[in-house]
């Protein structure tokens, strides 16, 4: 069985994907849901987590594109999200 914040982050980034929230409401969201993660006892939350907040960094900084982010975000969660 999932953890618990493990599926609320993919609900979120499948949110994102959808275009049923902004990526302020899913930055904001992520951010305040994942403070602490350092403290959670699943390592594969963890790196989900990391791995969306660099997402989110790269994209802030230009590093990737949007479509690159959003692929990106689409890989970490392992489904079929349509692409814009």
């Amino acid at each position: 069985m999932a953890d618990p914040l493990t599926s609320s982050i993919r609900d979120q980034i499948t949110a994102l994907l959808a275009d049923e929230i902004s990526l302020l409401e899913f930055q904001d969201w992520l951010v305040g849901a994942t403070w602490d993660i350092e403290r959670h006892a699943d390592p594969d939350v963890a790196d989900l987590t990391y791995s969306s907040k660099l997402a989110l960094a790269e994209l802030s900084r230009g590093d990737i594109s949007p479509t690159a982010f959003r692929e990106r975000l689409r890989d970490h969660i392992g489904t079929a999200v349509p692409s814009r």
